[in-house]
């Protein structure tokens, strides 16, 4: 009997475009949103990402899921436009989305799940720097034991981003502890000062000192919600499994109607996808898709809710009120809305910028005649041509020769696959406004990055995955027990007797004949990338030299800790002092897997065989374990970066060596990308 295969798949990455502000209308806004006048307003330009087609040769391509007859609509003119980006700021910022997870109760025994004999005083820095939330840069009030959060304006506690107090109907607060969006895409890199306010905690950059493991583990011993997983969220600090995490949330829901429901599906056939970095989101809007693989187009703003499916209720969700109800299918769809503002806000992220100094003797200061030189490689130098000592070849345009060989996208040039970021070579692209759009996906067997992530999502996943609602299909059935049957349904069996369409956003690849090209990785958008650190899909990459010195990449390593730290706890330090302005990236020292340290960081070679891939089918994923932090000792060595562990090699984007780029060529180009 052929075996049932589950019929979704989901990723996550997220990422702005033109040439003065780098994310989505904003530079043409601002002046509209700041006019007191409401009659100041005008409609909004056209999105730029919808000229990256496949006829104008992007692999990574824009695809209209608005379809007029929907009743959610994007906003048409700036003022609609600020209105949304100020509801979608609010959202993330103070509502749980998913409804209570846990109580204060629960939260604010934390402490006993430390071995701490009394809630220290410092409760809520020991969060910070245990688990890695970052402090909340406004008001998230949470009540401390003994207040009463309703007549205590919330409590006086201050919650991490990520995390959010829910509020009763009538608007109060009520003690319950949601999570949002914010787990994982707000991050802290320096400390914000009135001469740097975009500096410290923001929203948008992404949340690489997360331990989602220990986090999880500690709520069930402290009497949260223990959830035992057939897979790790993560196997180390500053990644996330959540691919993984959304599958096994589907499971226990129908797939039209969204409802919790006591039919399990069988999980995929496939292994885990490994831990991914948290992508970010400042470079949503210069992403014609999105997630790590290109798979969804960013203007599916359902692909954003699929993590409303944590929300846990009781309810038959049959009635009239099931679209209040947090945790029905009917309350997830009606989300949208508020959704499509959160869209809104996240491609108006701008990124930070990197924090020069003008003193020539600083590791902040950025050589102007370098970063000349390093935009004009970037643009021009042909990583892959005859003749590597000529930069400006065929900059201008691609050859013909180029342009049918499919595997160099375009000039062989960084910008081929990253994107072009100055109107220098703004004639190149099928509209100048499409400067700072990125909108390649590359092959997996060419970028030869670890495949864990994209081949995970088979076809069979990938169109699974199209005909759920969250890819504006509706294959809903006009009884109980279709509705049951038909989410059994696959791409073999379709027809017979179950029908299932595909919805017109589904995942990438699944209408094209050569569906092998489009399996790979979609080169993010560069701007801000200074402060995107670590680096590739899986964060196994310390600083961008690291990524243009692929021979030079530590095999173990571990970000710097705070000093002195919140014993026993100490998180990654996020100051600028642990920030390596020359190499662009995070300072780390090197160790080994048990904590050893090594006296040097080059690569290890083969004195340590890389781990082989798990074994598709495991029904549990066995083959992808690592073990639960029991112990103070097992968060320890969830700090070191272990590039031999399945999916964490650090191989891959392998075309920048000393054969094609100098010593001077690499600190010219990191000169640029500091600009972006």
């Amino acid at each position: 009997m052929r075996r049932l295969r589950m019929l979704f798949v989901v990723a996550v990455a997220l990422s702005p475009a033109t040439a003065s502000a780098k994310s989505i209308h904003t530079a043409e806004c601002e002046a509209v949103c700041a006019n007191p006048d409401p009659s100041v307003d005008q409609n909004l330009s056209p999105d730029p990402r919808t000229f990256a087609t496949i006829a104008n040769g992007y692999t990574s391509y824009w695809q209209e899921c608005h379809a007029e007859t929907d009743a959610v609509q994007q906003p048409k003119t700036c003022r609609e436009w600020c209105a949304a980006r100020e509801r979608g700021r609010a959202l993330l910022e103070t509502s749980g989305l998913i409804g209570s997870f846990l109580d204060a109760d629960t939260y604010n025994n934390l402490w006993r799940a430390w071995g701490a004999l009394e809630r220290p005083p410092d409760f809520d820095q020991h969060i910070v720097e245990r688990y890695g939330l970052q402090p909340a840069p406004f008001p998230n009030p949470y009540p401390l034991p003994g207040e009463d959060p309703a007549t205590a304006n919330g409590g006086s506690g201050q919650l991490p981003m990520g995390l959010v107090q829910t509020r009763s109907s009538s608007g109060q607060y009520d003690g319950g502890i949601g999570f949002t969006c914010l787990l994982c895409h707000a991050g802290r890199i320096g400390d914000a000062t009135p001469e740097r306010p975009d500096l410290g905690s923001r929203i948008g950059i992404g949340n690489t000192a997360f331990d989602i493991e220990v986090f999880s583990y500690d709520l069930g011993k402290a009497g949260g919600v223990p959830i035992p997983l057939p897979y790790p969220h993560n196997q180390g600090r500053g990644t996330i499994n959540a691919v993984s995490d959304f599958e096994f949330l589907m499971t226990l829901r129908d797939f039209d109607t969204l409802d919790s429901t006591p039919f399990v599906k069988a999980f995929p056939a496939h292994a885990s996808p490994g831990d991914q970095d948290a992508p970010a989101w400042h470079n949503t809007g210069s992403r014609p898709r999105v997630y790590m693989d290109g798979g969804v187009s960013a203007d599916n703003t359902r692909a954003l809710m699929q993590f409303l499916t944590a929300s846990i209720t009781t309810s038959s969700c049959n009635d009239a009120n099931a679209e209040n109800t947090p945790g029905c299918g009917a309350w997830i769809k009606k989300q949208e809305r508020d959704f499509e503002d959160i869209r809104t806000f996240v491609e108006s992220i701008e990124p930070p910028a990197f924090p020069r100094s003008s003193d020539p003797a600083s590791p902040q200061y950025v050589d102007a005649a370098g970063a000349a030189h390093g935009e004009e490689l970037f643009h021009c130098k042909n990583l892959f041509g005859p003749d590597l000592s000529t930069d400006a070849q065929g900059c201008a345009q691609e050859t013909p020769e180029q342009k049918a060989s499919g595997a160099l996208f375009g000039n062989g040039s960084c910008s081929s696959c990253h994107g072009v970021y100055s109107a220098t070579y703004a004639s190149r692209l099928p509209d100048p406004s499409m400067v700072g759009v990125a909108g390649r996906i590359v092959p997996r067997d060419f970028v030869r990055t670890d495949p864990g992530r994209v081949d995970a999502l088979s076809r069979e996943l990938r169109w699974g995955w199209g005909t759920l609602w969250f890819a504006y299909a509706d294959n809903s059935a006009s009884n109980a027990v279709d509705e049951v049957l038909n989410d059994y349904v696959t791409e073999e069996t379709n027809g017979l007797p179950y029908t299932r369409a595909q919805g017109r956003c589904g995942w990438v690849g699944v209408y094209e004949q050569s569906l092998v090209q489009f399996i790979g990785y979609a080169a993010p958008a560069l701007h801000g990338a200074w402060a995107t650190a670590p680096y590739l899909h899986n964060g196994s990459v310390p600083t961008l030299y690291h990524l243009l010195r692929s021979g030079e990449r530590p095999t173990f390593w571990r970000r710097r800790l705070n000093t002195p730290g919140t014993p026993p706890d100490q998180g990654f330090d996020v100051s600028l002092a642990a920030y390596d302005f020359a190499k662009v990236g995070w300072k780390f020292d090197c160790l080994l897997p048990d904590g050893t340290a090594l006296d040097t960081c080059l690569p290890l070679g083969s004195a340590i065989a890389a781990t082989g891939a798990a074994m598709p089918g495991s029904q549990v994923w066995l083959a992808n374990q690592s073990p639960r932090p029991l112990t103070q000792a097992d968060i320890e060595l969830r700090k070191i970066y272990d590039t031999t562990a399945y999916g964490r090699s650090n191989q891959g984007h392998w075309w920048t060596s000393r054969d094609t780029l100098t010593e001077s060529d690499v600190e010219d180009l990191l000169a640029y990308l500091k600009t972006l």
